[in-house]
């Protein structure tokens, strides 16, 4: 069949499907053997066995950009950075980032300490 992702119109797939029982999941899965010229050889499994093989292989193609797209926001662009939090913590203004620890009792540093080294 045609490729039906990433605009390969000249890509000819061959796949193969299979439904078999996985005890890891209790129950049948649908796995999807693909033959890519240029990536060799794929093999997909989804857990909903009313999909069409090709709509397993476009969804894995869409998985994939997703992930990139994810991958561009947290390592190019910051998104989902980490900020250290606790219950414990008084809210800071939004431009007052210090929390002044010397200022703070010995038994909220160490509380602190113990979040850090979770």
């Amino acid at each position: 069949m045609p490729s039906p992702i990433y605009g390969e119109t000249t890509v000819i797939l061959a796949y193969r499907c299979v439904d078999l029982l996985w005890r890891p999941v209790g129950g049948l899965v649908r796995f999807v053997l693909v033959q890519h010229p240029t990536y060799g050889p794929l093999m997909l499994l989804a857990t909903d066995v009313s999909w069409d093989p090709l709509d397993v292989i476009v969804r894995y193609a869409y998985r994939f950009k997703i992930e990139l797209g994810f991958r561009q926001a947290v390592h190019v662009l910051g998104s989902y950075a980490y900020h250290f939090w606790m219950m414990a913590m008084e809210p800071l203004r939004r431009t007052g980032g210090n929390q002044f620890m010397h200022h703070r009792t010995e038994r909220y540093r160490q509380q602190v300490r113990r979040e850090l080294a979770a």
